[in-house]
């Protein structure tokens, strides 16, 4: 399914799509992402760019921090996106360069190198993930 956001017109798995929106709504880009790998158990997958998430995860943990500094226990009502990523994603970390193959099939090496991180959470909580999502949009006026 094509979708298009803030950052491209991208080509995505259909189930996974509004999470890749919202994801790029929150700032973070993504480089992949798979709607069900079978292959390990009903799992979704999403890699992002390990800045972008550094960032979105460093924004839902001040957010955690400050919900949390007004209240003596645990409030089962507060979406907390750090909380989940920490508990329920598997979290894998990588690099890459940029480089290609020439017309000639012939490998071009890449002049930088793309820091990313997947994540592999249980595919039914696709949803959940795009409701944690919710306030971390990052406003465009």
């Amino acid at each position: 399914m094509e979708i298009t956001t803030q950052f491209a017109k991208l080509e995505v798995d259909e189930g996974i799509a509004p999470l890749i929106e919202a994801l790029h709504a929150a700032g973070a880009w993504t480089w992949n992402s798979c709607e069900h790998q079978a292959h390990i158990g009903d799992i979704a997958w999403v890699e992002l760019d390990l800045w972008g998430f550094m960032d979105l995860n460093q924004r839902a943990w001040t957010r955690t921090k400050e919900h949390y500094a007004t209240r003596d226990s645990y409030d089962p009502e507060f979406a907390n996106l750090h909380g989940w990523m920490e508990a329920e994603c598997e979290q894998t970390f990588g690099y890459e360069d940029n480089g290609t193959v020439d017309e000639n099939d012939t490998w071009v090496d890449g002049d930088e190198l793309g820091y990313s991180v997947s994540l592999r959470f249980p595919r039914e909580e696709i949803a959940l993930f795009i409701e944690l999502l919710e306030p971390h949009k990052i406003k465009t006026d």
